[in-house]
């Protein structure tokens, strides 16, 4: 389903950054660790002199898995997508080599902070070595490594606002869809946040949420009855029946228009998105 964008974003484009222009030393990591209202701990993050949340924006990347939901013993229900950096080792793919390093350096930020607040963060101090292994970085290595490593970012609702993450189509920027409109395959900008690291007993890493996504490739979903009309068929159906076909077989498409625009920053420097090679 899909909704007219109402929302002023504007006021906000000025903290998005590109990953071509993200630059590690504006990161900075609080060194006292804070509680939420459950008394879990966590540590902030912010970038730049103003110190704002940080808005990372990729290039169009591709998500072979689209969007994914898990469902805990509890019944809670948390849904996210996983980004293919394939090319992130390819010198003529600037773009996702240029978002790869940037996640990386972020990874390397955090544990660079731990390693220097690990009294105040864990209780004790810890070797470099040691906090390697109790972090969960943001850059996923493959487990078959014939694949390209993998960033997983939330779809959740803002934890402050409440908002849902909006799904753009580069086609018509002016509608939001609902976030199963990531389908398998889908290719497309994204901006994600990075508020702050979470500390469970010794393992740390930050949190990622899914904050936009502009989709410029989606697969043709099958919808609505696909049947061929078929004459050979016995003469057995019942009173009712291919009417109730019938009507199953009728698309319906929803249109609406917003005067605004989304948050992603237009970009000059994406990789051509060859063929699909999962």
């Amino acid at each position: 389903m899909s909704t007219p964008n109402n929302n002023n974003i504007a006021a906000s484009a000025s903290a998005v950054v590109l990953a071509r222009d993200f630059d590690a030393k504006l990161l900075f990591i609080d060194p006292v660790p804070q509680r939420n209202k459950s008394g879990g701990r966590y540590i902030r993050i912010c970038y730049g002199p103003k110190k704002q949340t940080l808005k990372l924006q990729s290039p169009v990347v591709y998500m072979p898995f689209g969007l994914s939901s898990f469902q805990d013993d509890k019944g809670d229900i948390t849904q996210s997508i996983e980004v293919s950096l394939r090319g992130y080792d390819d010198p003529s793919r600037p773009a996702t080599q240029g978002f790869y390093k940037a996640l990386q350096a972020i990874d390397e930020a955090i544990l660079s902070a731990a390693e220097a607040n690990s009294k105040a963060w864990f209780g004790k101090e810890l070797p470099r070595a040691l906090l390697q292994e109790f972090q969960r970085t943001l850059v996923k290595p493959p487990k078959d490594p014939k694949y390209a490593p993998l960033f997983k970012a939330k779809a959740a609702r803002d934890f402050k606002t409440g908002e849902m993450p909006k799904i753009f189509d580069a086609a018509d920027t002016k509608t939001v869809h609902e976030l199963d409109y990531i389908v398998k395959g889908t290719s497309g900008r994204i901006i994600v946040t990075m508020p702050s690291i979470y500390v469970i007993s010794k393992t740390f890493g930050v949190a990622s949420r899914l904050v936009q996504m502009v989709v410029t490739n989606r697969p043709v979903q099958e919808e609505g009855c696909l049947f061929v009309a078929d004459g050979d068929d016995d003469d057995d159906e019942r009173p009712g029946q291919q009417a109730q076909a019938q009507a199953q077989a009728q698309a319906q498409v929803q249109a609406a228009v917003d005067p605004n625009a989304p948050m992603i920053v237009a970009a000059d420097d994406d990789d051509d998105e060859g063929a699909c090679d999962f």
